[in-house]
Formats: C-alpha cells, structure tokens, sequence
C-alpha cells in the first residue's frame, strides 16, 4: 500500500507527464499503439494491404487514446472485429459470385461455406452492438 508521501509524489510527477509537445514528439508517439497493441503484420493476409489496417488501428487509437492496459486491449479487439468483418464481406462477395456462375453451382459446398460466413459475420457484427 503506497503511503501518501509517495501518493503526493506520484501526483506531483503526474502534472509534469502531458505527453509529448512537439510536432516530431506527437507523430513519433502516434505509433506508440502499434508497437504495444495489435501486431499489424500477424493479421494480414496474402491479397490484404497492411496499410489500410495500420491506419485503421492509428484512427481508432487516435478516437479512444486508451491508457491503461485493458483499453488497450478493447480497443485492439475493436479493430480486430472490424477488420475481420471487413474480410468476411468481402469473403460473402466471393461466395455469390462463385455461386453465380452456372456450372459452379454446387450446393453441396456453396451452402456450408455461405452459412459459414455468415456466421462469423454475424459473430463480428454482434460485437459492435453490445
């Protein structure tokens, strides 16, 4: 149990923290989110543009500029969701395509694949709205 010296000590070091100040300081610190939250490169996929996720993690960390580690962690799971459900769209899309064409038409692995998808999207899109 800290004593409240070093209680009032914390509290004088803490007005002196307000992050960084300058241009450079903010754009360096902009990154700081990736460094310790998702890893960008393990959740790309071949035919994904890692960029489109990086800034889509810099924007939601710049939205909620989570300090303590579970922020952090529902911020992360933010992204990841979206970014998923993002893939599974477009992973639908593929599916009716494929379906569409005449002699692809095989219910017997169109089905179970769209159902498939529509369950992890369903999934990912429950979370958003809880």
């Amino acid at each position: 149990m800290p004593t409240i010296l070093q209680i009032e000590a914390n509290r004088r070091n803490a007005r002196n923290s307000t992050g960084p100040r300058t241009d450079q300081g903010k754009a360096v610190s902009r990154f700081n989110a990736l460094k310790t939250g998702i890893d960008a490169r393990s959740h790309v996929i071949p035919g994904e543009d890692p960029n489109v996720l990086e800034t889509l993690a810099l924007d939601y960390y710049e939205r909620f500029q989570p300090a303590a580690p579970e922020q952090r962690y529902l911020v992360d799971a933010i992204i990841s969701a979206e970014w998923q459900l993002r893939r599974l769209r477009k992973t639908e899309a593929q599916i009716w395509e494929y379906a569409a064409k005449p002699v692809s038409l095989n219910c017997g692995i169109f089905i179970p694949r769209l159902n498939r998808a529509e369950l992890f999207q369903s999934q990912h899109f429950t979370f958003f709205h809880l």
